[in-house]
């Protein structure tokens, strides 16, 4: 009976306990999905930027070296506008490889593993940095664009990420003639140092040494410039004068031309010959006799003079007699040079033996002997048992006995 009346006063949940229980189940699975779409949104965002960083990271390494640099800039067209003005935009960034191949870093309108670059994807500009700082603009598309966008009213598009590269260049007009990194702070700061020692030869301004352009006598380049105008020179391999900054190291000019510097790229020194040559300029020379190569550094001479210098490359010896020819306008071998390997000799003081039926012969050599050279040699009296000849023959390095032989 009990039970009975328990069960009469059951009757269940109301349509409105109902509707309100599928309410709350249904706000609970709302937020869970926005929740579980936040969650794929952010690792998909996360994926991309590592994705794009590396890729990045690949095109940054190559701008910093300026061999590289050059290969994928010169010749590409910057316009005067910085980002996000009007831009010039470029299909591909690749470099050499050797034998006619090419590495492509990054191509526009290109679809890869993890991300997109547009039509537009790879652009120049001029930078706010400075005049001879261009910066390199690289777009990156998720290849999960609706999930990143979050829908219409998301306003924060992850779906796109912009990387800026910036890096010195040399400009004729808008075109890029040369090109390389972005120095650092440490680096700027010795340049500042080493351009305002320049004194009035120069002047340092936004990260960019300006030379005023002097000349001085070949062999020389200028150090500084006194009050009045005067260049002060000094010797090419002056250590007061530092290479870091030359674009390239100044050459050694001919009789009648003068080094020049001018302002070059990234605030370094440009230096080459002016003027008209009247002779030939020092310049280091090789030579070739029977295989063996000989080297001398001939000195800077007028057109017709001659000269004789002995080598210098280790372990030859040999002489060589150049002209300066004015037809040639070069240095050409004259008479006949000599070149042998010092290393193959058989130097003085070798001790030499041999013996006859019953005697001992030897002697002590006082001559240098070339190698494979021949010749006959007497025994010494104070270390012979008896008196003899014999032949000897050098053969890298030792002296050998070889027939006939006598000893009596």
């Amino acid at each position: 009976m009990y039970l009975k009346k328990i069960l009469r006063n059951y009757s269940g949940f109301s349509m409105t306990e109902l509707m309100v229980g599928v309410g709350l189940l249904g706000g609970v699975s709302l937020v869970t999905m926005k929740i579980m779409q936040e969650n794929a949104a952010n690792e998909a965002y996360l994926n991309f930027t590592s994705k794009v960083n590396n890729a990045a990271m690949i095109v940054q390494n190559s701008m910093n070296n300026a061999d590289r640099c050059n290969q994928m800039m010169v010749g590409k067209n910057r316009d005067a506008v910085p980002w996000p003005g009007n831009t010039s935009s470029m299909t591909n960034l690749q470099i050499a490889k050797g034998a006619g191949a090419y590495e492509v870093l990054l191509q526009s309108n290109t679809e890869y593993a993890d991300f997109y670059v547009p039509a537009n994807g790879i652009q120049l500009a001029a930078s706010s940095m400075g005049a001879n700082v261009t910066e390199l603009i690289l777009t990156f598309q998720s290849k999960r664009q609706a999930l990143l966008k979050g829908g219409a009213a998301n306003t924060k598009n992850k779906g796109t990420i912009l990387k800026r590269i910036p890096f010195v260049t040399e400009l004729t007009g808008n075109m890029i003639k040369s090109c390389g990194p972005v120095v650092s702070d440490a680096d700027l700061q010795a340049k500042e140092v080493m351009c305002r020692s320049l004194g009035a030869a120069a002047s340092w301004s936004g990260g960019v040494c300006t030379l005023v352009e002097m000349k001085c006598p070949a062999g020389q380049v200028p150090s500084q410039m006194t009050s009045l105008g005067k260049v002060i020179c000094i010797s090419v391999n002056n250590s007061n004068f530092r290479d870091t900054l030359f674009d390239f190291a100044p050459a050694n000019c001919s009789p009648g031309q003068s080094v020049t510097l001018l302002p070059g790229a990234g605030g370094k020194i440009k230096a080459g010959c002016t003027g008209t040559a009247t002779g030939c300029a020092t310049e280091i020379l090789d030579w070739t006799v029977a295989g063996v190569s000989c080297q001398a550094t001939f000195t800077a001479s007028a057109w017709g003079a001659s000269q004789t210098q002995s080598s210098v490359a280790s372990n030859t010896s040999g002489s060589a007699t150049y002209s300066c020819n004015s037809g040639l306008k070069a240095w050409v071998i004259s008479g006949t040079p000599t070149c042998v390997n010092t290393a193959n000799r058989c130097a003085a003081g070798l001790v030499v033996n041999w013996a006859g039926a019953t005697k001992f012969c030897s002697m002590t050599t006082t001559l240098v002997y070339e190698d494979l050279a021949k010749a006959t040699v007497n025994s010494n009296a104070g270390s012979s048992s008896g008196t003899g000849s014999t032949n000897v023959e050098c053969n890298k390095g030792v002296l050998s006995v070889i027939p006939p032989t006598t000893c009596n």
